[in-house]
């Protein structure tokens, strides 16, 4: 009686830290799970921190660009007006 008793309470105990490691390795599974969720997530928020640093970058250089052309064409008009005024002076003195 006494060693059916003993196996009784050897297959309870291992029936029981049997159960107890499933728990644990669902438990590791649905934390592996959620830590690369996490990681995904930490990713996609990288990869749009850079996105937006990329477009940032680029309305700066275009902003840039633009302010140029501005310089550039405000000065062609100045030079052509101020030609053109110029030009009518010296045709009011040939006069």
């Amino acid at each position: 009686m006494n060693s059916s008793l003993i196996t009784n309470n050897t297959e309870t105990s291992l029936a029981r830290k049997s159960s107890d490691f499933n728990q644990l390795t669902a438990s590791v599974s649905e934390l592996t799970a959620s830590l690369d969720k996490k990681e995904i997530e930490k990713r996609q928020v990288e990869d749009e921190r850079d996105m937006m640093a990329g477009r940032f970058k680029k309305i700066r250089s275009d902003k840039k660009e633009l302010e140029a052309f501005t310089k550039t064409r405000l000065a062609a008009t100045k030079d052509k007006y101020m030609r053109g005024l110029q030009e009518r002076d010296d045709k009011l003195k040939q006069k």
